[in-house]
Formats: structure tokens, C-alpha cells, sequence
């Protein structure tokens, strides 16, 4: 999709050089990208402890040694 963004030139030019990447979409993937990541991070983080599962450890442990 193409879309029209007013980016800091500045900026774009200091994280090609840090990261090696040239080409301003491959930054803005990049970004985009590593965004997601941390945002689900965060959200899966959020959910520590509140989420129920009911596991059988040894049962599961039986299993993995064909028992």
C-alpha cells in the first residue's frame, strides 16, 4: 500500500546507518514490525496468572517417554 509520511530525514538517515538498512520501506517494515512484536509482549505479559490451564504434568511427562 502506498501511503504519503512526513518522516524526520534526520532520523531515517541515523537508523540506516546504525542498522544498515538503506531502503526507507525496509526501515519502516522494520519498525512496523519489532512494534508488533513488543506490543504482543506486552499484552501476553499483561496476562501472566489469569489465564487457567489445566495440565497434567505427569501425565504429559508419561508421554514424552512413550510410557
Amino acid at each position: 500500500m502506498r501511503t504519503t509520511l512526513n518522516i524526520a530525514e534526520d532520523k531515517l538517515r541515523e537508523i540506516a546507518r546504525l542498522s544498515g538498512v538503506k531502503s526507507k520501506t525496509e526501515i519502516i517494515d522494520k519498525a512496523l514490525r519489532e512494534m508488533l512484536d513488543r506490543l504482543r509482549r506486552q499484552k501476553l505479559k499483561g496476562a501472566w496468572g489469569k489465564i487457567a490451564v489445566d495440565v497434567d504434568v505427569r501425565e504429559l511427562r508419561r508421554r514424552e517417554l512413550g510410557e
